[in-house]
């Protein structure tokens, strides 16, 4: 789609950033709510798949997992802006792990999501519970290419400790 086509999709998020203004005074009032950003790229850059709206008003987003310590990644095409990330992990990470996890590490109960924020190199720790939506909401978060994409680390490991070594972190 178009940049015109993705900002007319993304008109159903702002009613909502308004609406979480209130939801979000507990934690800092709505100064954690922002404009979400898109760069102009078309998603469908991204494997194909693309922004939609269903028939509830609810947008879907083709979502990038990066899992920077085995240099892999998973692609789901159609993320609901609704739905809190350990929906996916927990299908994910389930009973079968994925073959590059050879020392068997990789359980929904075991993992730090992060997203980054390129302007301030800083790293933003997401609760697994959080949804897409909230994270999409945020005032640091930028989507690339149409596609929201998040680092997977284990938490505790030692390459997690190496690759957060250095970086600034700070939890959402």
């Amino acid at each position: 789609p178009s940049l015109t086509d993705l900002q007319e999709l993304l008109q159903p998020v702002k009613p909502r950033q308004r609406a979480s203004d209130s939801e979000d005074e507990d934690e800092g009032s709505s100064a954690a709510i922002a404009q979400l950003s898109v760069d102009g790229l078309s998603s469908q850059e991204v494997m194909g798949a693309q922004v939609f709206l269903d028939e509830k008003g609810s947008l879907h987003w083709p979502v990038l997992f990066l899992y920077p310590e085995h240099q892999q990644s998973d692609f789901i095409s159609a993320f609901c802006e609704n739905s809190c990330f350990m929906d996916h992990i927990a299908v994910m990470f389930g009973e079968e792990l994925p073959p590059w996890d050879a020392d068997r590490k990789y359980h929904p109960q075991n993992l730090q999501l992060y997203f980054e924020d390129g302007k301030t190199e800083t790293l933003y720790q997401v609760n697994p519970q959080t949804s897409l939506l909230k994270v999409l909401q945020h005032k640091r978060f930028f989507v690339k290419g149409g596609t929201p994409s998040f680092i997977v680390v284990v938490n505790g490991s030692p390459f997690t400790k190496q690759f957060l070594t250095g970086k600034k972190t700070q939890e959402l």
